[in-house]
C-alpha cells in the first residue's frame, strides 16, 4: 500500500511539474499573428521583426545612420544591419550572443524564419547554412577569423560577405563565447527564401 502511495504521489508532482513547464512555455511563446500585430508599422519598406514558429519572436530595429556597430541591448530585439542591404542588397541581421542573439545561435539546417515588413506582409526563409569561426584576435574589430569545419582563414570583410553577400539571402551573425571571452568568435546562419 505504501508503495502505491508513493508511486502515486510521484506521478502527482511529474504532472504538476510537466504542467507548470507547459504553461511557462506556453505563455513565453507568442503566436505569429498577434506578434505581426505588435510590431507592424504600416511601412511596406521596414522589417520590424523575425519569428521562428514555437521557438523565438523578436522585434528587429534599425541600425542607427553612421554607428555600424551598434547592437541592441534587449533580450527580444535583434538589428538590421544597414551594410548588408547597401553592400549586397540583403537581410542582414545581429545582436548580442547573451540576449536576442541567442535565438541566431540555435538555429538550425532546414529551420524556417520569417521576416515581417511594417505592413505586415512576411517573407518566409529557410536556413540552408550554419557556420562557426574563431576570431583569431577577439579584441581586433578587424581580426581574421578561422573557419571551424575547415580551417580556413578570412578577413573580416570576407566574413561579412560570407554572411551577407549572395542572391537574395538573409544572413544572421552572433558572437561566439568561449573560455570567457566573449567574442572568441562568430556564429553565420544563411537562408534563402521560400515564397
Amino acid at each position: 500500500m505504501r508503495r502505491i502511495i508513493t508511486y502515486m504521489s510521484f506521478i502527482v508532482i511529474l504532472a504538476i511539474i510537466v504542467l507548470g513547464i507547459y504553461n511557462n512555455l506556453s505563455n513565453q511563446i507568442v503566436r505569429l499573428e498577434d506578434f505581426k500585430d505588435s510590431v507592424v508599422n504600416g511601412d511596406p519598406t521596414v522589417i520590424v521583426g523575425i519569428y521562428q514558429e514555437g521557438v523565438f519572436a523578436a522585434k528587429v530595429i534599425q541600425q542607427p545612420e553612421g554607428d555600424v556597430l551598434f547592437l541592441p541591448d534587449s533580450e527580444d530585439t535583434i538589428v538590421l544591419l544597414s551594410d548588408a542591404k547597401k553592400w549586397y542588397g540583403n537581410v542582414g541581421l545581429s545582436a548580442h550572443r547573451n540576449l536576442a542573439g541567442r535565438y541566431i545561435a540555435e538555429l538550425e539546417l532546414g529551420n524556417i524564419v520569417q521576416v515581417i515588413y511594417g505592413d505586415g506582409t512576411m517573407m518566409d526563409y529557410e536556413i540552408v547554412e550554419v557556420r562557426s569561426y574563431q576570431a583569431i584576435s577577439p579584441d581586433d574589430l578587424y581580426s581574421d577569423f578561422r573557419d571551424l569545419d575547415n580551417n580556413q582563414l578570412y578577413s573580416s570583410t570576407e566574413l561579412f560577405e560570407k554572411a551577407f553577400g549572395g542572391e537574395n539571402r538573409i544572413g544572421l551573425i552572433t558572437c561566439i563565447s568561449k573560455d570567457d571571452i566573449n567574442s572568441w568568435g562568430r556564429i553565420v546562419v544563411n537562408g534563402v527564401p521560400i515564397n
